[in-house]
């Protein structure tokens, strides 16, 4: 009897054992799980797609030569977005809701998305502005003028963007005694790859370099001596809409603005900040009413954010309770790790962001009236399908791996039990 009943707690103990490889896939799961629906995207939406659904949807019913210049324009602005990406993430979301000053937290997230992929699309964009020029240009020139600026225009596509930023990264690095080197270098390159036989190359690049150095002492000037690519878009696009604001026929103004500095911005975070706020101030009646608007609008978006992330919160710690119980049951004696609250709770957050728009976007493709809708889904895309994975993974092990081997150590445990009462 006494073998038996040995027998019977050895098997106990190897089935038991063989729960610590369970427990630390399980906990290797809650803990990728928990990490990811914290500081992965929850929403993901890519700016090239969705941009290109709202100028499809408002699209011009206009046709012409000049038309389709403009649509390429805008096509070409609109593929330069293509890979970017606005995102937001659980943090990113309590940050906004329990913020006092949310529109704060917007401009954080856009600056975010948007700061390592700005260079790329503002070069791109330019070349496109120049593109669109030449094309306008050649529809109204003639003859032989005509075919040089057609020549011109089509050399433009052997403009390398990379190349151009590889020139501004060493322009970045230069100092005032060989910044003008790297201007002229880098107008050789652009000179070099456009085609301009016939033309007085000379006095070409020495406008290029005109243009270039302009921008270079200006970002300079405003950015404490110091030029970076992202001051210089900064402070460029501050300027050009300081000149738009300024208006003439108000004398008033003019002579107040012009004894005091424009207001510059050197980061994307002002001139975001600028950008996403510039209704808040613009001064009373209409204006002040649509800041108030905005303000009550984002405080109650920030009363349901909070709600919503006490929810994400109250998933993620099942999940880090989950991944901190497994890894320590593989300490005790007793293995066996319950995961019931996280089967029950843990695939919310994926089959609001990853199934939901996946279904309302082939939902509402087949019906025509909603197809921009569709669009807009369409662009979003979420990280939560790792957690989702987990959830699935999380499952399998549980039926076939951690389910047999439990159920043996139950099966020794009742016979033990029978023995001790015999």
């Amino acid at each position: 009897m006494k073998n038996m009943s040995g027998d019977a707690a050895q098997q106990v103990k190897k089935y038991q054992k063989r729960l610590i490889p369970v427990d630390i896939v399980i906990a290797i799961l809650a803990f990728v799980a928990a990490f990811t629906l914290l500081f992965a995207p929850l929403i993901r939406i890519d700016l090239g797609k969705a941009a290109q659904v709202l100028v499809e949807e408002s699209g011009s019913s206009d046709s012409g030569e000049s038309q389709e210049i403009q649509d390429e324009l805008v096509n070409s602005t609109l593929g330069s977005f293509d890979g970017v990406y606005l995102s937001v993430t659980t943090m990113d979301l309590a940050k906004f809701s329990f913020s006092e000053k949310p529109m704060d937290a917007i401009t954080d997230i856009v600056t975010d998305s948007v700061e390592d992929a700005a260079p790329k699309v503002v070069t791109n964009v330019l070349l496109s502005s120049m593109k669109a020029s030449l094309d306008e240009a050649i529809e109204s020139a003639s003859g032989s003028n005509k075919q040089e600026l057609q020549r011109v225009r089509d050399s433009l596509e052997n403009v390398s963007t990379d190349k151009i930023l590889s020139y501004i990264d060493k322009l970045e690095k230069a100092n005032p005694a060989t910044k003008n080197d790297v201007i002229e270098e880098l107008a050789d390159y652009v000179l070099g790859t456009v085609d301009l036989s016939g033309s007085d190359t000379g006095s070409i690049k020495d406008d290029v370099c005109e243009v270039i150095g302009e921008l270079y002492d200006n970002t300079v000037k405003y950015n404490n001596g110091k030029f970076t690519l992202e001051a210089c878009i900064c402070v460029t696009v501050s300027l050009l809409m300081n000149e738009e604001n300024s208006e003439p026929s108000n004398t008033a103004a003019t002579a107040t603005a012009s004894t005091t500095d424009p207001e510059v911005y050197t980061t994307y975070d002002e001139l975001f900040d600028n950008l996403l706020q510039g209704s808040e101030g613009e001064g009373e009646g209409s204006g002040s009413s649509s800041a108030d608007d905005l303000q009550k609008t984002l405080a109650m978006v920030a009363e349901y954010g909070r709600y919503f992330c006490f929810v994400m919160f109250l998933i993620v710690a099942l999940w880090f309770l989950l991944g901190f119980i497994a890894t320590l049951r593989t300490l005790c004696a007793n293995k066996r790790v319950t995961m019931w609250y996280v089967k029950l709770f843990g695939a919310i957050p994926w089959l609001l962001f990853g199934l939901v728009p996946l279904v309302a976007s082939s939902l509402f493709a087949k019906i025509p009236d909603l197809a921009p809708v569709a669009g807009i889904f369409g662009a979003i895309s979420s990280f939560t399908w790792v957690s989702g994975v987990c959830y699935i993974l999380l499952w399998l092990v549980s039926i076939f791996w951690a389910f047999p081997i439990k159920h043996k150590v139950r099966k020794y445990k009742k016979q033990l039990k029978r023995e001790a009462k015999g």
